[in-house]
């Protein structure tokens, strides 16, 4: 008799307990001063800025097939605008206790190639729920293209280049330097847009479009 007693003022004072806890975690703070304060978004992904840090291209160094396309990738770049990327693998650039972008890259956009197996910095895109790709996925001569928006550090974008095997990657790598035209040059590039085209640039921007009607410098300008 004694010990149930225990037991329900026991119970009763937890649930009491609990209650306060509840109740003062939904109070609100009034006046905090916070406000919240728009800043830009930068969408594009300028592979070789005059004014700034080179996109670094990474393989897998444990996939040497990832290192082809990756060869493959830095010529396309180079026939596109002149510019030669390094390249370098995954263990470079990542330390190697948490796998995560070393700080020497951490304000240097990645084109990065393979996938959450094989390479490591696509490792750590994928513990950020930021891809999917491995052995099996998307598997046989498949591929995914596509911009990661600034997965680490603000205004550094990453582009990864997803294969399961080397079918894939090849084929990915000849799209990408496929999109690597005068249209695509607004995303990539966006320092040759004519000065005098600005103002509608930004305008397409603005709304998420493609400005395949804006004019560009030619290279050497």
């Amino acid at each position: 008799m004694i010990s149930s007693t225990v037991r329900i003022v026991a119970v009763a004072f937890f649930l009491a307990l609990f209650s306060w806890d509840s109740s003062a975690s939904c109070e609100q703070v009034e006046n905090s001063g916070f406000k919240a304060l728009p800043r830009p978004i930068n969408y594009a992904t300028p592979l070789a800025p005059a004014g700034g840090a080179k996109a670094v291209i990474v393989y897998g160094k444990d996939a040497p097939w990832t290192k082809s396309a990756a060869e493959a990738v830095q010529k396309a770049v180079n026939d596109w605008c002149e510019a030669k990327l390094e390249l370098a693998d995954d263990r470079a650039v990542t330390g190697e206790d948490t796998w995560l972008p070393a700080d020497a890259y951490r304000k240097t956009p990645l084109i990065v190639l393979g996938n959450a197996q094989d390479n490591r910095v696509m490792h750590a895109l994928g513990t950020r729920y930021l891809l999917q790709s491995n052995r099996s996925w998307p598997g046989g001569d498949r591929y995914y293209i596509r911009t990661v928006f600034e997965p680490f550090v603000a205004d550094v974008n990453y582009i990864a280049l997803e294969a399961s095997n080397q079918a894939g990657l090849d084929a990915a790598a000849a799209k990408f330097a496929e999109l690597l035209t005068r249209e695509r040059v607004w995303e990539f590039a966006p320092e040759l847009i004519s000065e005098d085209k600005l103002d509608e640039f930004e305008a397409y921007k603005a709304h998420g479009r493609t400005p395949d009607s804006i004019e560009f410098k030619t290279r050497g300008e």
